[in-house]
């Protein structure tokens, strides 16, 4: 395996002063994984089909030995052509997707426009038949709306070592390769050693060789983006979600079919890269109990804390607070538990772009922060922070992200990793986002890459050794069950990834993190002496920086004010069925109320487009078309070039 790194170590989560870091946490004697249970079956590897269809491996090619496919396998994504029409970036909602598809329609006279036309203009034709901070924290995130609980918050569950079963076998192995080849890979510097891992798998199977560059983060990202444009770009991208979010709209990527992956992975992670690439990992907090000084944990927050002040230590709950700096990320739980999640979630798990970190909830936490600084719980420090006070025993308590947990474990402390409790009336959720392969459109071999993506980087053994490599959890729910077996304490840790407000990649992200840690720390201090005016200050810019759902600012265009038109485009509101002309008709009548005067013209036309066809939907023989050939097409274009006024505003381009 070809590989290349910068000389720099690459990026990641840089312990205090002092600190030593500890190897990988290790395999068993034997070298393979042990899971409890029976034996494992693994998916079926994936399987491309050949020009006749039927799939024939090479004549040399051997599977592992023992390796049984249950049969099937990885479909190719039905319908993709390479090289053909580029995927649609996506949108929160499929909005901007629809708007889209809408006006493509209208410009080249498909479906129920084509009708119109035949139809309409004379009435007497046929119709016509025929979509980092340490925790790389800057390049994730997501929320969802806490729920209300029912009944008082539920006490963590702490982790209990698992009773072995009689009978272990090896960790899953999916590695098969049917095509195989050469591939070029490039990671960014704190993902690389999760690709070598699979790297390493690839080669050794004997698919191919593997050129692997490490590439740092400032760069990579416009690096891939132009290698793609002019030939020169990997066959495989190894990324964080800031960066999938800007390669998804410049077409960098071939959309991929993840339905075989259903039930395999962590649901949240899976959906967050959308359909563009695969998640091997994610960030995730819990909090980690010295059982030397305390041995339980109450159900609250604050019943926490009061019972850390009885433990005799300088510290009651460490946390990372050091020269004005704190983390934003591990106090999120505590933020949910108030019901100031950044944004609400839709029914995957994924951020939804409805901005919920503002208000009333925003302004409780803020009181609460305020009062836990004057109480001392949290303060400012100039040396090791949390870390520090929490290995040397002067603290019970430490909210521990999991790229720490290793070090952790290798400080020898008699440790329980918990669920954090929540301090508000909700749930506590962590914030996380998934790390990820992503296949380009400047590759020659899409279907090895498909191999290697799915057979080898995110298959359970690699998927584990990978995630711990680079501190993030295994999105791969075999590895998750190996990682827990191996190490109980790693379950806190898990099962907050899989609950957690997971950021998609769908989503704008710009600085959210600086307005964010500045106005917390503010707060804590007390520099901020109204702690819900600096939160809401805060807060407009946090959602600014996303640039959802807040008003889009477009004002200085040839239509106008575009805000207003903009930010209901990119809401779930203007997602409507295709199909469904009444639907549509509804949509181009909003979009006729918000439109600024050198648009609106445009999107009256539209409006009368659809109720034509609604009227033909209904039966009516005697309806017209009111409006011209010629004023629908220019209609329609103007609709484009305000969509792209929208897109901009939400890709940031």
């Amino acid at each position: 395996m070809q590989m290349s790194q910068p000389d720099a170590t690459p990026g990641g989560y840089q312990p205090p002063a002092g600190y030593q870091p500890q190897g990988s946490y290790p395999p068993p004697p034997d070298g393979a994984y042990q899971v409890p249970g029976g034996a494992y079956q693994p998916p079926a590897a994936y399987q491309p089909p050949v020009a006749d269809g039927a799939y024939q491996p090479p004549a040399a090619y051997q599977p592992p030995a023992g390796y049984q496919p249950p049969g099937g396998g990885y479909p190719p994504p039905p319908g993709y052509q390479a090289y053909g029409q580029p995927p649609q970036p996506p949108k929160k909602g499929h909005v901007g997707l629809i708007a889209a598809i809408v006006a493509v329609v209208l410009a080249l006279g498909g479906g129920g426009f084509a009708a119109y036309w035949f139809l309409g203009r004379d009435g007497d034709k046929t119709p016509s038949a025929s979509e980092t901070k340490t925790s790389k924290k800057a390049t994730k995130t997501k929320t969802k709306t806490p729920t209300p609980s029912p009944s008082p918050s539920p006490t963590p569950t702490e982790t209990e070592t698992p009773e072995p079963e009689p009978e272990q076998a090896e960790l899953g192995v999916w590695y098969e390769c049917g095509i195989g080849g050469d591939l070029e890979v490039w990671a960014v510097e704190g993902d690389y050693d999760a690709a070598v891992k699979a790297a390493e798998a690839w080669e050794e199977v004997g698919c191919g060789a593997i050129t692997l560059v490490s590439k740092p983060l400032e760069t990579m990202t416009d690096e891939v983006i132009a290698g793609v444009a002019d030939g020169s770009g990997p066959d495989i991208v190894v990324g964080y979600p800031s960066q999938f979010r800007q390669w998804v709209p410049a077409l960098t990527l071939i959309q991929l079919d993840l339905e075989p992956l259903e039930g395999v992975m962590a649901p949240n992670a899976l959906a967050s890269l959308g359909s563009y690439g695969v998640p091997f990992g994610a960030e995730s907090v819990a909090l980690v109990r010295n059982n030397a000084l305390v041995q339980d944990t109450p159900a609250t927050f604050q019943e926490l804390v009061e019972q850390a002040k009885g433990a005799g230590t300088p510290e009651s709950v460490a946390i990372d607070f050091v020269n004005g700096s704190i983390d934003a990320f591990k106090l999120y739980p505590l933020q949910s538990s108030f019901g100031a999640s950044l944004f609400e979630t839709d029914a995957d798990g994924l951020l939804s772009g409805n901005f919920t970190m503002g208000g009333e909830a925003g302004h409780t936490f803020a009181a609460y922060l305020a009062t836990l600084g004057s109480q001392g719980v949290l303060h400012d420090t100039t040396d090791g922070g949390g870390w520090d006070s929490f290995v040397i025993g002067e603290a019970p308590y430490y909210l521990a992200g999991s790229w720490e947990f290793e070090g952790l474990l290798g400080a020898g402390l008699d440790m329980t990793a918990l669920a954090v409790p929540p301090a508000g009336d909700y749930e506590a959720v962590a914030l996380s986002a998934a790390d990820g392969f992503g296949i380009t459109t400047a590759t020659t071999q899409e279907l090895a890459a498909q191999e290697f993506v799915f057979n080898f980087a995110v298959a359970p053994e690699t998927s584990l050794e990978g995630a711990l490599a680079v501190g993030v959890m295994p999105t791969n729910l075999e590895a998750q069950e190996a990682l827990i077996y191996q190490e109980p304490a790693w379950e806190a840790f898990v099962d907050a990834m899989n609950g957690a407000d997971m950021y998609g990649v769908d989503l704008l992200q710009g600085d959210i993190w600086t307005p964010w840690e500045t106005t917390l720390a503010e707060i804590i201090t007390g520099v901020a002496t109204d702690p819900a005016a600096a939160w809401d200050a805060m807060a407009e810019q946090v959602a600014a920086a996303t640039g959802v759902t807040t008003s889009s600012g477009i004002t200085d265009t040839e239509f106008g004010d575009l805000s207003a038109y903009c930010d209901y485009l990119l809401s779930d509101e203007s997602d409507v069925d295709t199909s469904d002309n009444q639907a549509l008709l509804e949509k181009y009548q909003k979009m006729a109320e918000l439109a600024p005067e050198g648009l609106q013209d445009d999107m009256e036309v539209m409006v009368k487009v659809y109720e034509y066809l609604v009227a033909q939907d209904a039966g009516d023989t005697n309806a017209q078309a009111e409006v011209t050939l010629e004023q629908a097409e220019a209609a329609a274009d103007q609709e484009m070039v305000a969509l792209d006024y929208c897109l901009a505003t939400l890709f940031g381009y």
